[in-house]
């Protein structure tokens, strides 16, 4: 009984038992261990629940109450609601191929019609009831839909299709030779990223987590480079 009166008395002080995180799959995964393990030492008795979302996948766990906190998303905000929000900066995309693809040799800017005739590479987006959106794709051009960028790289690697990857995931393979960039007739714009919070679901861990996070230029350079 005396456990029951603590534990009503922390939640009418705002404590909350769970933190509900949605990760967008562009962001860089070595951080999350990082934040699961600092959150822990500052809140111990609190259970964190990530969960990896693709393009509007975010949203949607925001708008649902499926998350109460949305790290790496991505585009315009596709939902209202009581939410607040924090730049992240952009996201750069590179055209890559693999270095044994037929478009790896090509010396020119690739017009439409050249790159429409591979398939591309696409991620499954996960929103369960905002409309779901591709970041790239051409006219009449064939997918290969995958579930996560993971999935995604091994893919571009074995060279069976083409597309955008975030530019801190392709790198790497760049400098290894495995993947070459293209320049093409329709890049990608760059997609401008946020983190976004439930401004009702305001807990001690949730305002801890927001300044952990720290401002733009944290954000930008620990989760998207």
């Amino acid at each position: 009984m005396e456990q029951v009166r603590f534990d009503t008395q922390r939640v009418a002080n705002g404590w909350q038992a769970t933190v509900t995180v949605a990760l967008d799959n562009v962001v860089r995964e070595d951080q999350v261990s990082v934040l699961v393990n600092d959150f822990y030492q500052a809140f111990p008795d609190v259970e964190l629940l990530l969960s990896m979302e693709v393009f509007n996948g975010v949203w949607d766990a925001l708008s649902d109450n499926r998350a109460d906190i949305a790290i790496g998303a991505t585009t315009s905000v596709p939902v209202s609601g009581n939410f607040g929000y924090r730049n992240m900066g952009t996201l750069e995309w590179r055209f890559v191929a693999s270095k044994n693809h037929p478009l790896a040799s090509a010396s020119h800017v690739l017009s439409d019609a050249e790159v429409a005739r591979y398939p591309a590479i696409c991620l499954e987006d996960t929103s369960r009831i905002i409309p779901k959106r591709t970041t790239w794709l051409l006219d009449n051009q064939r997918r290969i839909v995958v579930p996560n960028w993971h999935s995604a790289m091994q893919c571009f690697l074995a060279g069976t299709g083409i597309g955008v990857v975030p530019s801190h995931m392709a790198l790497p393979h760049i400098e290894s030779g495995l993947l070459v960039e293209k320049q093409i007739e329709t890049p990608p714009p760059a997609s401008p990223c946020c983190i976004a919070w439930n401004k009702s679901k305001l807990s001690p861990a949730l305002n801890w987590l927001l300044e952990y996070l720290g401002d733009s230029d944290q954000l930008h350079n620990q989760w998207l480079r």
